[in-house]
């Protein structure tokens, strides 16, 4: 074969020789510069075809994608296979040398000014692969070129589809994460592990364009680096991309995606608090998320370690913690309230504050003389009390609170049994929100309801809001001639412990003929 010539193709100089083939500078019969790569059929066997399989990979999404090298002809004859595709710019003027990210970083670190853009334009190069459904397989300085100025993937046989399953190592050794170098991992690697690895390979190229030194001296820093806000930024980055631990490893092109934006931002706009403490944020979500790993791998290897530990932690935690046995009243210090009017009686807590009518009326004279000042009714609404108080009122106080105590209300409503047994669940709700949004301007919202016999009488049950603030329950008990209300009201952070004590006070309620 004659290497002056091929297919037309005038070779004018090598590129290098790869682990499947050679690449030569070259130019076709009408001046156009380009690159071939040669692979011997009879040196490499049936091996050929798998840098076939990674071209014929690489055109499925190269022909709209300006962020990755272009493939032009594809071809073969009895010795080689070929194919043609876009040149390296020449790094120097007087001889052919290819523009790559290895040949400008033997001057040592890329300038902060370029960093950006390199970077970010192989970041495209990646995510266009890996969209397609692709993965790389040898991400290096060496295999990232220059083609006039944009930085783009080569060496595109390595290319393989993530449907396909691999058993062979491909790449460089100091650009492959550590735990995938060993056999088992070769066996068990998957589609998300390759793409994982290309994360990893580009954490390492990040580093050696930041610091300008070699792979293998991972993750030192030249001690005299200036830690400006770019190489700050893309130190960062290349750590959460190349952390020993597999765990805390950033591995979501999305999420790399966002960086590179956070990244593009802050370099331009500078770092605020905001973003320092949502870095602190991640770093803390990154520790706790390593230590449950860690913790579940321990769990795995000194399980029963970890299984007398959790029955000794949790019998304490629950000796310490324990809920407290529902409220009973008949366990309680508790005092008799008896209604001579209604013959009602029942016990209530020992701390608990029984106010009389009269008190109740008073309380309500001076309510409404200062109405104005009242923080929660209205004059209409206060008025409405005083007249309901006026005809016969007890109120329990539960609780003592600046501007409003937990108490229940003893009041009667002229409703007889015989109106009460012909009225529906649906009426009767009705007529309580007729009742409090018609009379008293109180916005009502009922939550349940239902009849029932309570200490032999009918009886229908309410719980309500009247309030924003507040919540009531409440027991509408039918004697012969009229209707006892017994009403629970409270604040809503206190309401289901006060639902709970007068469910237990109301089982011990007695009313006489």
């Amino acid at each position: 074969m004659d290497m002056t010539i091929f297919h037309g193709l005038k070779l004018l100089t090598s590129c290098g020789v790869g682990a499947y083939g050679e690449v030569y500078y070259c130019e076709d019969l009408s001046g156009r510069k380009m690159a071939v790569k040669i692979v011997s059929k009879k040196k490499f066997g049936d091996s050929w075809k798998r840098e076939l399989r990674g071209v014929i990979n690489y055109r499925k999404i190269t022909e709209h994608a300006s962020a990755l090298l272009q493939i032009f002809h594809v071809g073969e004859d009895e010795e080689t296979f070929y194919y043609t595709m876009e040149a390296a710019d020449s790094a120097t003027e007087n001889e052919y040398v290819p523009d790559t990210l290895a040949y400008r970083l033997q001057s040592g670190a890329l300038p902060q000014t370029e960093l950006f853009r390199i970077l970010s334009g192989v970041f495209e190069g990646i995510k266009l692969i890996h969209h397609a459904g692709f993965t790389h397989r040898d991400i290096k300085p060496d295999n990232i070129l220059f083609v006039k100025g944009v930085p783009k993937l080569a060496d595109i046989g390595l290319v393989s589809s993530l449907s396909n399953s691999m058993t062979q190592l491909a790449g460089t050794l100091d650009f492959i994460p550590p735990e995938e170098r060993t056999a088992d991992a070769l066996e068990s690697s998957d589609r998300h592990a390759r793409q994982r690895n290309d994360l990893y390979a580009f954490g390492k190229v990040i580093y050696c364009a930041v610091t300008g030194r070699n792979p293998h001296e991972y993750p030192a820093v030249p001690p005299d680096m200036p830690l400006s806000l770019p190489l700050k930024y893309f130190l960062r980055l290349s750590y959460d991309l190349c952390n020993n631990e597999p765990v805390r490893r950033l591995t979501s092109i999305s999420r790399l995606e966002q960086e590179f934006a956070d990244i593009e931002r802050k370099v331009f706009y500078g770092e605020t608090f905001r973003d320092k403490l949502i870095y602190a944020g991640k770093r803390f979500a990154v520790g706790t998320k390593t230590f449950f790993f860690m913790a579940w791998r321990l769990l795995k290897r000194y399980w029963y370690l970890m299984v007398l530990f959790l029955l000794i932690g949790g019998g304490t935690a629950y000796w310490i913690w324990k809920p407290d046995p529902p409220f009973d009243i008949t366990q309680q210090k508790s005092k008799r309230y008896f209604n001579a009017s209604h013959q009602l009686e029942m016990m209530v807590p020992f701390h608990w504050e029984i106010i009389s009518k009269e008190t109740m009326q008073q309380l309500m004279k001076e309510a409404y003389q200062d109405k104005k000042n009242n923080p929660h009714f209205t004059e209409k609404q206060i008025e409405s009390f005083s007249q309901v108080v006026k005809h016969g009122q007890d109120m329990i106080y539960c609780d003592f609170g600046s501007d409003f105590a937990d108490n229940i209300v003893i009041a009667v409503f002229p409703m007889t049994r015989k109106e009460m047994d012909a009225i529906s669940e649906d009426e009767f709700r009705l007529m309580l929100k007729g009742l409090f949004e018609g009379r008293l301007d109180f916005k009502t919202e009922i939550f349940a309801s239902r009849k029932m016999t309570l200490s032999g009488h009918p009886a229908i049950f309410l719980d309500y809001r009247y309030m924003p603030a507040f919540r009531a329950c409440c027991y509408w008990i039918a004697l012969e001639s009229k209707t006892v209300m017994i009403t629970l009201s409270a604040k809503n952070q206190t309401f289901l412990q006060r639902q709970e004590e007068f469910s237990s006070v109301i089982k011990t309620l007695k009313i006489g003929k």
